[in-house]
């Protein structure tokens, strides 16, 4: 069935609702805030971010088939990417500067949800490590976006 309306991508993504509590408990112990479902765009994700001068991010999503097309039908072993990032906005400058991103790709969703708690605090760890000074000495800059 094709992915034609906001109903069909909500359909979708119901299956995220067993990560729930996971995502709610490491953000309430690592103060990282909850986006509401769909923030990520319409394509099944859920995205937490710790706001501070530098802003950290892990964001779990949909991959999409191996043909390059979107999965419009759920099934357990659909494939899932975590995807964590730091960055300091400059709003003087209007620039961003990235640290290096860490990400895995193609987890099943069934393993996803086991793992959960252990991606989630691998990703916390890497991306409390990332320092101010880190991501400038990387020097990895673009426009920022108003």
């Amino acid at each position: 069935m094709p992915l034609t309306s906001q109903e069909d991508y909500e359909r979708l993504g119901k299956h995220l609702n067993v990560i729930e509590a996971d995502l709610a408990d490491f953000a309430g112990k690592h103060d990282y805030t909850i986006y509401l479902p769909l923030s990520g765009g319409r394509y099944p994700n859920r995205r937490i971010s710790k706001i501070g001068s530098v802003i950290r991010s892990i964001h779990i999503s949909m991959d999409e088939a191996p043909n390059g097309e979107r999965f419009d039908q759920f099934f357990p072993d659909i494939p899932y990417s975590i995807f964590g990032m730091a960055w300091i906005d400059d709003l003087d400058q209007k620039k961003r500067w990235h640290a290096p991103s860490l990400g895995i790709e193609g987890v099943p969703f069934s393993a996803l949800t086991h793992a959960l708690p252990l991606h989630l605090a691998h990703f916390h760890g890497y991306l409390s490590a990332i320092s101010e000074d880190y991501i400038k000495a990387c020097a990895r800059i673009s426009p920022l976006r108003t």
